[in-house]
């Protein structure tokens, strides 16, 4: 889901032999077996195993592993088979729900009308990833998935009300909304990857 303060590097690690840092640069994964880091505002960081190369995030491949349940095996063939374009074995993207409430207010007349809405906005917003480490390089093999930009967000769900915008339905044919307050930001949202030979979706462990 994303995420609001400029700059920010948002980490989540479970499960780790090693420390998790937050400066930019420092990024050590060695012995780790679960790692999420993204920053959502474009803020990039150097890609943990690939010189030159900037992202804003990096998935760890036992992060996935653990999502779909899949051992070391059954991920590197399944990657591996999607060769050239190895990153394509997986999809990782952010889903948000925004909820608003809203007053619209109308008249019948000289009777003032009030009533309170609330509406769910939703942003899916792809990520374009690729591997990190090169397939069968030894005991290595790979560590994860360099997450090097977002895409344009897709919207759907309910318009996101806006103060003096027109009313729903039929309250009133000069009806119109006169406040509106944002409830929740991101609900229900977060960092998602896609299996893509079997289509199974997961949530990944990022706060």
């Amino acid at each position: 889901m994303m995420r609001g303060s400029a700059g920010a590097l948002l980490l989540a690690c479970a499960g780790l032999a090693v420390g998790c840092s937050s400066d930019r640069g420092s990024l050590d994964i060695s012995g780790a077996t679960f790692m999420v880091v993204l920053y959502t505002d474009g803020t990039t960081f150097p890609c943990p195993a690939t010189p030159g190369e900037t992202c804003i995030g990096f998935v760890g491949k036992g992060d996935v592993q653990s999502a779909f349940q899949l051992n070391n095996l059954v991920i590197q063939d399944e990657i591996e088979s999607f060769a050239p374009n190895y990153g394509d074995a997986f999809l990782f993207a952010l889903d948000a729900a925004d909820t608003y409430e809203f007053v619209c207010e109308w008249y019948t007349g000289p009777t003032q009308n009030r009533m309170r809405h609330e509406v769910t906005h939703r942003r899916h917003t792809g990520i374009t990833a690729v591997i990190d480490g090169e397939p069968r390089s030894g005991p290595t093999q790979f560590t994860g998935f360099n997450l090097l930009a977002l895409h344009e967000p897709e919207e759907s769900g309910d318009a996101v009300p806006v103060v003096g915008g027109s009313c729903p339905g039929s309250q009133g044919t000069d009806g119109v909304i006169i406040s509106v307050q944002l409830l929740s930001d991101g609900g229900d949202g977060g960092l998602f990857v896609t299996r893509t030979t079997t289509g199974e979706v997961a949530r990944l462990d990022w706060p």
